[in-house]
């Protein structure tokens, strides 16, 4: 049993190790890549609810559900009572590249292909989602390996936003809960009003700039962090850099790691293990001399 547990587990890692290196090798538009790695193909859950092609829908959807693969994925707004879902690429899809969506009670699912379909490298999908523009919050968690995620506009009960390779583009009215990351790539954030954030990158930079907070958590391994904060009420910042620099320029009062801004009501924690922290002020805040 020992030995079948074994081999089992050693397969499964070697299978894994093969799929990075597949993707890896995709992302770098290797054409021979996809005969190399036959096993590269897509699966997700109840694929039976699922309808290729773009789509035009007029349910009302407060939740978007994306896994994506290669290829930019942009969120957009309209002054219509549609959602919209499109993609383009770089070759002529079938029902089987085609994306596939389904709707659930107010969740719209979307997903690169069929279910079981293999992976092509040379398709680098492109994906648009236009949702009317409304005052009501929704829900978004969008996950991509190797493209940008772009969201222009909105407010938002729950954002999440991962790429593995890309940037991570944001700008927002409202945010109450947002987290973003990715591996190699920037993030940049303009949200005018944010609830909590969970903000990292393993290598890039972070720029994020908000009116108003309660509680932030940014991190970079390498890469530097740059901040546009409100001076009023005032917030409490951890900043620390294993190599590199930390500045706030607001007027604050400082003791080792903390640094205290007016009133010091809300929270920030930002720390960078290979890069500067910046704070500044929005444009309603007068900088320290």
């Amino acid at each position: 049993m020992k030995v079948f547990a074994t081999i089992v587990l050693g397969l499964t890692a070697l299978a894994a190790a093969g799929f990075v290196i597949y993707r890896s090798a995709s992302a770098l538009g290797l054409p021979f890549i996809d005969d190399l790695f036959p096993f590269n193909a897509y699966h997700y859950e109840d694929s039976g609810n699922y309808t290729p092609g773009n789509t035009t829908l007029s349910t009302q959807i407060k939740n978007i559900d994306t896994d994506w693969t290669t290829g930019n994925v942009t969120v957009l707004f309209h002054d219509e009572d549609t959602v919209q879902v499109t993609e383009t690429s770089n070759i002529t899809l079938t029902d089987e590249t085609r994306l596939h969506w389904a709707v659930e009670g107010d969740t719209l699912h979307i997903r690169y292909i069929k279910n079981g379909a293999r992976y092509r490298s040379d398709m680098n999908k492109a994906l648009t989602i236009t949702l009317p523009r409304s005052p009501e919050g929704i829900n978004a968690f969008i996950d991509n390996t190797t493209g940008s995620v772009t969201v222009s506009g909105g407010t938002w009960n729950e954002l999440t936003l991962k790429t593995t390779t890309g940037k991570v583009l944001i700008s927002a009215d409202t945010a109450e809960t947002l987290k973003a990351s990715c591996t190699t790539g920037l993030i940049n954030a303009g949200i005018k009003s944010i609830g909590t954030a969970d903000i990292h990158t393993t290598t890039g930079n972070i720029d994020l700039s908000a009116d108003s907070f309660e509680s932030l958590k940014v991190s970079a391994t390498t890469g530097h962090i740059t901040t546009a904060l409100p001076e009023a009420p005032g917030f409490t910042a951890d900043l620390s850099a294993t190599t590199g620099k930390v500045s706030c320029e607001l007027p604050h009062l400082a003791d080792k790691d903390i640094y205290t801004v007016g009133d010091g009501s809300k929270k920030a924690k930002m720390h960078a293990t290979t890069g500067n922290i910046t704070i500044v002020g929005t444009a309603d805040s007068d900088p320290a001399d």
